[in-house]
């Protein structure tokens, strides 16, 4: 699974590369390797690209256990989960979380709704732990005890990087990444998305 990226609002085409360079080095889990390519298709050039590492669930890419409609109870229930953010997602309200202080946290693996048939829906029980184990993020959070629920290394890791990239999409689109392994805590990452950093406009905040 590999994709073809256009860096639209790129036009140096080294951002993502040397975020992702950044995100190696400080030990991120399953940072995105990417290399830049031009793409010619019987004969015509189509355009230069990053051929990138998709970001999922699977192994070599953001390699947690997988559940299936079996994983009901715990310790299976526990994970893993590949969840993304958007706030102002237009999203089928399976398919989404609002927390009580109005995050929206949007189910990449598994969905709980989705229109693509090779999609893995959850159950209704997995949508109520982990609903409810984001909420328990949030709760310790505010209680100044944020290291019960959330492993405290790659949010302090991710949030440097989304900050020193002055990366205008951190927080605010689905690119940015969680996930939870099965009995463990919840992690940032993996980092995606940032032709729009390095641009001087600095938007990162953790909204929770």
């Amino acid at each position: 699974h590999w994709v073809l990226l256009a860096n639209f609002m790129d036009a140096t085409l080294l951002r993502n590369r040397i975020v992702s360079y950044i995100g190696t080095e400080l030990g991120l889990a399953y940072t995105p390797k990417m290399l830049p390519v031009d793409v010619v298709m019987n004969g015509e050039y189509l355009g230069s690209y990053y051929l990138s590492e998709q970001v999922r669930v699977g192994e070599n890419r953001v390699d947690i256990d997988e559940l299936t409609d079996e994983d009901n109870s715990e310790p299976e229930i526990t994970g893993g989960y590949l969840i993304g953010m958007n706030p102002y997602a237009e999203e089928p309200k399976l398919n989404c979380f609002n927390t009580d202080m109005g995050v929206r946290f949007m189910f990449d693996t598994p969905a709980f709704a989705s229109d693509d048939p090779t999609d893995e829906v959850g159950t209704a029980e997995q949508k109520a732990y982990i609903t409810d184990y984001l909420q328990k993020v949030e709760d310790s959070i505010y209680s100044g005890d944020p290291g019960k629920y959330m492993d405290l290394q790659s949010t302090a890791d991710y949030w440097w990087v989304q900050t020193f990239s002055y990366n205008y999409d951190a927080y605010f689109t689905d690119s940015t990444y969680l996930y939870k392994p099965r009995n463990d805590k919840l992690y940032w990452g993996p980092l995606w998305d940032f032709d729009l950093s390095m641009t001087g406009v600095q938007t990162c905040a953790l909204p929770i």
